[in-house]
């Protein structure tokens, strides 16, 4: 059940292929949609070129290929009004019963837990002419730094094709599209880039957590019901990115012989405790990120 028209919504996933255990190496690499051997980070005073794969997958790709394996037993557009181990009520009044429930309704804003968001808006464009490009850039922040730490990423999915997002580590949410399509034009006039065409849009903004605990988290889980996804924590503190978590806890499942909301919620829990604990020093620099400097001046803690 999905609460957006398509299944996964409206995304670009991109993930360091080093980022991947060994079980969803071998399946989740074949279905991105762009792979590229290494990536770029541009600072005011330091650039660096980075190797390493680095994959982007699209949520329409996704969507068909979920089309294709499950067809009918797929719902969009349906919100769920009740969730317990046993069943989902939804917005029309349907009841879903299994023996196993699964909770990915994303961060949960009642939580207690402090963040700042990394917040984008982002157009997918086809350029008049080839932009150059032979790899991503996924930090360009050598642009005006205003109300927080901003940089612009960039995607070559094809010649003239790009991706092109504009991205603030912010204390708030909402990010506002026009300004962000306003600077994304500027970035690509500054780079002599000619928008031909806008093929898509995209927007978003991913929790960072500063402080707080795995208690903190299951306060806002639905009692017996296993939490995936952002809403059990299980995404990267610092960079949002929650993709390779998705296919570790995918691998999980299917493995799972009791397959009862009450065994995996056992099992997921562990592996959100010991997630929490791992990225200990991500939050601590996501306080660095916040709190050690001005918001215009944030840029300089990553730049580092």
């Amino acid at each position: 059940v999905d609460a957006e028209p398509t299944v996964g919504g409206n995304h670009t996933w991109s993930f360091h292929e080093t980022d991947l255990d060994r079980d969803s190496a071998a399946w989740v690499p074949p279905l991105a949609r762009a792979r590229w051997p290494g990536y770029d980070v541009r600072f005011p005073t330091h650039t660096r070129t980075l190797p390493g794969q680095y994959l982007s997958l699209a949520s329409a790709d996704l969507a068909e290929l979920s089309r294709t394996r499950f067809g009918s037993r797929i719902l969009t557009g349906r919100t769920v009004t009740e969730i317990g181990p046993n069943r989902v009520v939804l917005d029309d009044g349907r009841i879903i019963t299994a023996h196993c429930v699964l909770d990915g309704r994303g961060w949960d804003r009642t939580t207690q837990i402090p963040v700042g968001f990394q917040r984008f808006f982002g157009l997918e464009v086809r350029l008049a002419r080839p932009h150059g490009l032979q790899r991503p850039i996924i930090m360009d922040a050598t642009g005006e730094q205003r109300g927080g730490y901003r940089f612009m990423y960039a995607l070559p999915f094809a010649p003239n094709v790009l991706l092109l997002e504009d991205t603030m580590y912010a204390d708030t949410a909402p990010h506002d599209p026009d300004e962000a399509r306003t600077a994304i034009e500027a970035y690509a006039a500054g780079n002599g880039w000619i928008i031909a065409e806008e093929l898509r849009s995209e927007a978003g903004a991913l929790p960072i957590p500063l402080a707080g605990s795995v208690g903190d988290l299951a306060k806002c889980w639905v009692p017996g019901v296993p939490a995936v996804g952002v809403r059990a924590g299980l995404f990267h503190a610092t960079t949002g990115y929650s993709l390779p978590y998705a296919a570790r806890i995918a691998n999980l499942i299917a493995a799972t012989n009791d397959l009862t909301s009450a065994s995996v919620a056992a099992s997921l829990e562990k592996v959100a405790v010991d997630n929490w604990a791992r990225q200990r020093f991500f939050r601590l620099l996501n306080r660095m990120l916040f709190f050690a400097a001005r918001p215009n001046d944030r840029y300089r803690i990553l730049e580092r």
